[in-house]
């Protein structure tokens, strides 16, 4: 899916010259952002070519991995209408170019799909779980990206694995609006479980306890929005800044009254939406039947309640009124 196609690429001879070097040097890289940016555009020839020259060069200087992921970034999340929306076509479009085995296969590819999943309004669930997938993958078996140009010991959390999960299951929020899913929750015990015993990085435990946390404590507060909604909103934005605009210059012109009223209607709409969420925090921080009941079956069943569990059991107790049976059961046991 997409529009890129080995067949059909034009390729620039500055590009290709670069490729029949078999690597790419830092002087490259100057030259290509001079090529790339003079118009503040990545067009989609020049993200297909920058896709072209990343697999055609074995080696590369950090700054290339940089401008790569800058570039690519650009183009997904900042280029394209609505602006920082990716839908499920994008996201098969930017696996498409990105995965070549299935896998993921380069530190900046991994690098890549994290920028885009951490500066998007909103990513396809499935896209930011393959990539924590590979995360955990990594961390398992001590091979892939995550552990490109470091040796550490499979099976145990590094704290660049953990800088890489925070940003992807908390990446995908917008205006201060954070979620967990019930799939991330998942997988982010099923890590757990495989490294509870080993000597991973003091984050881990604090990631770990605040995202479950936040799963079944916030839930209800982040849902991504359809694209067209997304697309009438972003014209409604235009249409208001345009709108704005007039009214600052009325307000130049000595029409003071139009501004102070536009914005006394502004604070005012800012000021409902603080307490609609300030309510729908208080409602989402009473757990369902349906969150308790996971939690009671998900903790404890590797057979054993370990401590990174009795902290999210100590995080509710501290937080929740009116605890669930099956938690207050969880509680007793842990103790």
């Amino acid at each position: 899916k997409g529009t890129f196609a080995m067949d059909k690429l034009e390729v620039p001879g500055y590009m290709r010259a670069i490729a029949e070097n078999g690597q790419i040097s830092a002087g490259d890289v100057a030259k290509l952002r001079g090529r790339i940016y003079p118009d503040g555009v990545v067009s989609g020839a020049e993200a297909d070519n920058l896709f072209w020259l990343n697999d055609a060069c074995a080696k590369a200087c950090p700054e290339w991995n940089a401008l790569l992921i800058e570039a690519l970034t650009d183009f997904y999340v900042n280029q394209r209408r609505p602006h920082g929306y990716i839908d499920e076509d994008g996201a098969d479009e930017i696996a498409h170019r990105v995965l070549k085995d299935g896998r993921i296969n380069s530190a900046n590819e991994l690098e890549l799909l994290v920028s885009i999943v951490d500066k998007a309004t909103s990513v396809p669930e499935k896209l930011v779980l393959f990539v924590i997938g590979e995360v955990r993958v990594s961390v398992l078996e001590g091979e892939g990206p995550v552990r490109h140009g470091r040796k550490l010991e499979p099976g145990v959390i590094a704290e660049a694995e953990i800088d890489l999960l925070r940003r992807l299951i908390y990446g995908t929020g917008s205006d201060g609006n954070i979620k967990i899913t019930r799939l991330e929750a998942e997988l982010l015990f099923d890590l757990n479980d495989a490294v509870v015993t080993a000597e991973n990085h003091a984050g881990w435990a604090e990631l770990f306890v605040n995202a479950i946390a936040n799963y079944v404590m916030a839930a209800e507060l982040w849902a991504p929005r359809p694209r067209e909604e997304v697309v009438r909103h972003e014209a409604w934005l235009e249409q208001r800044d345009g709108a704005l605009g007039f009214m600052r210059k009325l307000a130049e012109s000595g029409v003071q009254g139009a501004l102070a009223a536009l914005k006394q209607d502004a604070d005012t709409d800012a000021a409902m939406r603080r307490a609609a969420r300030e309510q729908a925090i208080a409602e989402a921080e009473e757990l369902t039947e349906e969150e308790a009941q996971w939690l009671s079956e998900r903790i404890g069943r590797d057979g054993a309640i370990d401590d990174t569990e009795r902290a999210i059991l100590e995080r509710l107790r501290a937080r929740a009124d009116d605890l669930h049976p099956a938690i207050r059961e969880l509680i007793e046991k842990a103790a």
